[in-house]
């Protein structure tokens, strides 16, 4: 346990420290604001926009819960620039566990991330179970996330575009709720749909399936990028 705290506090001094990655810390604030001042102007504009607010939420919870992500795989990549990884390989703890430590720091900080913007946006209403578990599903597609970009970049440039493309996939199950009849389940071949649809269907038996599908997927896709990114960087 003291390695892992000894990880754990480096990392938050690295994403203090660079002010590129720190910046991000304070995006969650900004999608709160949106939500919870944006939203309404909206729906003044638009009165049908307010059967979609689960959506919106949905939509602004993966991205935030994507944010540890992009900051932890730029501290990542700032290592394999500075050939840190090989020094690594001689630390008293396995590769992998290392792995594992900074994977669960991004995890954490993405239900946190999570959690604020879905009690500070008050633009849905869920129980408090809800709101936890709905924050959790969000923060799994933080690891994978960071496992994917360090697998496809060299530096950091590389990273923002491997990011680019996340975030975009992490939008389109938001077009679920707008697409007719089936088309819109055609999109339930991406982990982030079922998170979508925990957020609509708000309680019971429903939801209980609908997370573990979600759960199941994105552990599922999350092993996948795991034995990529060992293959190439452990």
């Amino acid at each position: 346990m003291r390695a892992a705290r000894a990880v754990w506090a480096n990392d938050l001094r690295n994403i203090v420290r660079d002010r590129t990655v720190a910046v991000l810390l304070g995006v969650p604030l900004l999608l709160v604001a949106v939500l919870r001042f944006g939203v309404p102007l909206l729906e003044r504009q638009v009165p049908g926009a307010a059967d979609y607010r689960p959506a919106m939420l949905a939509l602004f919870c993966a991205v935030s819960g994507l944010l540890p992500a992009l900051m932890m795989s730029f501290i990542m990549l700032d290592e394999r620039d500075q050939d840190l990884t090989t020094a690594f390989r001689v630390l008293p703890i396995a590769a992998w566990r290392f792995l594992a430590y900074r994977l669960v720091t991004v995890a954490v900080l993405g239900l946190l991330f999570a959690l604020l913007v879905i009690r500070g946006s008050g633009l849905v209403s869920y129980s408090p179970p809800v709101v936890l578990l709905l924050g959790a599903l969000c923060a799994l597609g933080g690891p994978l996330g960071t496992l994917i970009t360090v697998s496809m970049a060299d530096n950091k440039i590389e990273g923002l575009t491997v990011f680019k493309g996340l975030f975009f996939l992490a939008a389109v199950p938001a077009a679920s709720s707008a697409l007719p009849g089936a088309w819109g389940r055609v999109l339930g071949v991406l982990p982030g749909y079922w998170t979508y649809r925990a957020f609509e269907i708000r309680e019971g038996a429903g939801l209980a399936a609908v997370c573990a599908v979600s759960v199941v997927f994105h552990v599922a896709v999350t092993a996948a990028a795991a034995r990529r990114f060992r293959r190439r960087a452990l």
